[in-house]
């Protein structure tokens, strides 16, 4: 950490600083705005003044979703659902006399906007089908930061187009995660549809294919489960605010490539735990506003030492 964030989230949240942000942030309507008037003049793609060159300050972008999922010159500056493990998160929140606080001119974001881009981040950084400015963008964040599914491609075949065709008319949102790479990150943009327990049926054509599958918020139950555990190449798997309980974690526990587990906002508790442990390969792990308790979660982060547990 560079210093002491002066708004925690939880600290805000307990100020009542909520009258502007709601529990489901929109990043289009609430972040966007704040990040272009205050952070995209400094951080967007090179251009030319006066002519000379401008870059964007420490190499990083944020005028665009490939942009800042690929970070700047000090890393990632986003963690999905980790508003204190996040660069940005931690610059804006910074005490208003800090040398680091961001934006420097103008002064320092309000707390409302520190809040909203905290809980933004705590809910999964969304995007919904934001992508801002790709030029010049040629790397993805898979790219710079290669992980199991790079290994996991060798050998892999091609999904058939007529079946990936099917799936984006049934409002499935499905992109390589690499240039090349066939294996497949598949979501469900926020706001346009909710998928079901069907959805997810359907997506078992293509198993073999999927690395990545962000179900936040989908209307899925226990029933989706057994399905999606046998997606035996997963390396990503976002399921918050959705209705999964501890009943799932028996399928999802088969997934040993599973690299990031998103569970947030469902009613899994500590009895999943010993099952979560099996999962060697995980890095990080999220839990707000679950029924695990602190000490189930301490207990896990003595089983995975190497994996991130996000309690809040």
């Amino acid at each position: 950490m560079i210093g002491r964030l002066i708004a925690p989230i939880a600290a805000l949240a307990a100020l009542g600083l909520t009258a502007s942000v709601h529990a489901e942030i929109n990043f289009e309507s609430q972040i966007l705005p704040i990040l272009k008037s205050e952070c995209i003049d400094c951080h967007r793609a090179p251009y030319e003044e006066n002519g000379q060159k401008k870059q964007p300050k420490g190499g990083l972008r944020l005028d665009g979703r490939l942009a800042i999922e690929q970070g700047g010159s000090s890393g990632d500056v986003i963690v999905p659902g980790d508003p204190e493990g996040s660069l940005l998160y931690e610059l804006i929140a910074l005490p208003e006399n800090h040398d680091d606080i961001m934006p420097p001119k103008g002064g320092p974001l309000t707390k409302n906007q520190i809040l909203a881009i905290g809980m933004w981040i705590k809910e999964g950084a969304n995007f919904g089908n934001w992508k801002g400015n790709e030029e010049g963008v040629s790397l993805t964040k898979r790219e710079m930061a290669p992980s199991a599914a790079d290994n996991l491609a060798k050998g892999a075949t091609e999904a058939g187009k007529d079946v990936l065709d099917t799936l984006a008319k049934e409002g499935a949102t499905i992109t390589p995660v690499a240039p090349g790479n066939p294996l497949l990150r598949v979501e469900y943009l926020s706001g346009e549809m909710r998928p079901e327990d069907a959805h997810v049926s359907q997506l078992a054509s293509i198993g073999s294919n999927i690395t990545e599958l962000v179900l936040s918020k989908a209307a899925i139950t226990d029933q989706s489960a057994k399905i999606i555990g046998s997606f035996s190449k997963l390396t990503y798997l976002d399921l918050h605010n959705t209705q999964i309980t501890d009943a799932s974690i028996d399928a999802i526990a088969q997934l040993q490539h599973l690299e990031y587990l998103n569970l947030y906002g469902t009613s899994v508790s500590d009895a999943s735990l010993p099952k979560i442990a099996q999962l060697r390969n995980l890095k990080s792990v999220y839990f707000w506003q679950t029924s695990v308790t602190d000490g189930g979660a301490e207990k896990l982060r003595q089983a995975l030492p190497d994996a991130r547990v996000v309690m809040e």
